[in-house]
């Protein structure tokens, strides 16, 4: 394991890397964060690492970013390339980044994709802001529409978390059947404020594929709770 080194513009609670094996090309993805979902930041640049080998000529790295000011989200695909291990891009507040490498040597042969990044959520340039009014992060925790719905393949379910102190708060997300009964555990962990989507494609908690029908999301964080309710087409 190796600690990722404190970047200009940037400020972050801890610092974790997680190795990667690419067939024959090893490449090391920097994660800033010890919690799943969402990894929130504070500058206007994002840095991302990771490790190759001699045999590398050069890295293709495939950048998603997606715009959370707007529902449904829009989504853009980059494609980058760099000499070196490492890429700086711009970032903007309220915009989400994910990105996956690719390693390609002086032959032109390319290594297959990395896993995907964790995301990175912009909250705004500078340093920690001495208020947490001064960023875009959620004031009320709330359970987005999902979308599409009805749908057949995946459903998309957006929600918000907000603490008055900025600690995580116990999340549960899950799908009933119209009986009560739980189909699917979507999410059950501590969640940071911030703003949060997830999916669900139809199945249960053995993977298999569930009836068509109306189904029940509900939405537990603290004391807040609240349903939607989806409809699974065939």
């Amino acid at each position: 394991m190796q600690r990722m080194h404190w970047l200009s513009g940037w400020r972050f609670a801890q610092g974790v890397a997680w190795v990667l094996l690419l067939g024959i090309v090893g490449l090391t993805i920097a994660e800033i964060s010890s919690y799943t979902g969402v990894t929130q930041f504070y500058g206007t640049t994002l840095a991302l690492t990771w490790s190759g080998n001699s045999q590398d000529h050069h890295y293709r790295i495939n950048l998603t970013e997606q715009d959370m000011t707007i529902t449904p989200p829009a989504q853009t695909n980059n494609t980058l390339y760099s000499q070196s291990p490492s890429l700086e891009i711009e970032t903007a507040p309220g915009r989400q980044y994910s990105f996956t490498v690719q390693a390609v040597s002086a032959a032109g042969d390319t290594s297959p994709s990395s896993e995907k990044s964790p995301t990175y959520l912009c909250l705004g340039g500078g340093n920690l802001p001495e208020s947490m009014a001064e960023v875009s992060l959620p004031t009320t925790t709330e359970l987005g529409a999902v979308y599409p719905n009805p749908f057949n393949s995946q459903a998309t379910i957006p929600f918000d978390i907000a603490t008055a102190d900025g600690l995580p708060v116990n999340v549960a997300l899950v799908i009933y059947n119209t009986q009560g009964r739980t189909v699917k555990n979507l999410v059950h962990e501590g969640r940071r404020p911030g703003q949060y989507r997830e999916t669900w494609n139809g199945t249960n908690d053995q993977g298999n594929i569930v009836a068509a029908g109306p189904y029940i999301c509900r939405l537990q964080a603290g004391n807040f709770s609240d349903n939607r309710v989806l409809v699974f087409v065939k």
